[in-house]
């Protein structure tokens, strides 16, 4: 896990990032924004607004919510596409929105289409676990 509580080469959202380095789809970034109008339906905004500039394909599925005993928020399941002149990739994703005291979370996971069926879970055991520390 990489800690980029500066920004993460040029976007200052980004606090981090976990990562595969063995393949170009299995990662976590972890983005956080002050707001001022403080509700859900505003992170889940800036959080597919972030989703849509990282991909330049993007399909949303699914739009969730998500409740646990720490903090409730919006899950949206989503494919991205990159296009490039050798290759196209799609990543399935997962991102979690919440707020936390005046701030929005964006928890972004994606995944190849392979490695999806064992990924989701993961992310799914992260989402689980998230505490504040106070």
């Amino acid at each position: 896990m990489q800690l980029t509580p500066q920004g993460n080469h040029g976007d200052q959202e980004v606090i981090a990032i976990v990562l595969d380095p063995r393949e170009i789809f299995l990662d976590i970034l972890v983005a956080r924004k002050q707001f001022d109008n403080i509700d859900i339906s505003s992170v889940a905004a800036w959080g597919r607004l972030r989703a849509q500039a990282r991909f330049s394909r993007y399909k949303l599925n699914a739009q969730i919510p998500y409740s646990s005993e720490h903090f409730s928020g919006l899950i949206d399941e989503y494919v991205g596409g990159i296009d490039s002149p050798l290759e196209t990739q799609d990543a399935h994703c997962k991102d979690l929105y919440f707020l936390h005291e005046g701030r929005g979370y964006a928890f972004s996971f994606c995944a190849d289409e392979s490695d999806q069926i064992e990924a989701f879970p993961v992310f799914d055991k992260v989402i689980a676990s998230i505490r504040f520390l106070e």
